[in-house]
């Protein structure tokens, strides 16, 4: 999960110039997910760092979090429960998001 490092945009100092956006849908949507998980640093990552710490460094640089809420329909979480530094996303934020964007990448 080297994505704090490898998430593409212009940086200034610590921040990103761009607007980035990381989108969680399918099962990523339980990253978000305070009441089943409400700490993410019980997991260790393969790099040693906690998964809490990879949260945390993209908060840190301004990258906005959006849950899809199609996915979190499925899952359970709500708005009530949803991590610090997220956003559920609604049909109109989702479409706004993808069409806008000057790239998209995706991870399965």
């Amino acid at each position: 999960m080297g994505l704090t490092n490898q998430v593409p945009g212009s940086k200034v100092g610590q921040k990103y110039a761009d607007q980035v956006t990381a989108f969680l849908n399918l099962e990523a949507v339980e990253l978000a997910d305070t009441h089943d998980v409400p700490d993410l640093s019980i997991f260790t990552c393969a790099s040693g760092r906690h998964l809490q710490q990879y949260w945390d460094d993209l908060i840190s640089k301004g990258v906005s979090i959006m849950v899809c809420l199609g996915c979190v329909a499925i899952s359970g979480v709500t708005s009530d429960i949803v991590r610090e530094g997220a956003r559920m996303g609604d049909m109109i934020s989702v479409q706004q998001l993808f069409l806008g964007a000057d790239k998209v990448f995706f991870d399965y």
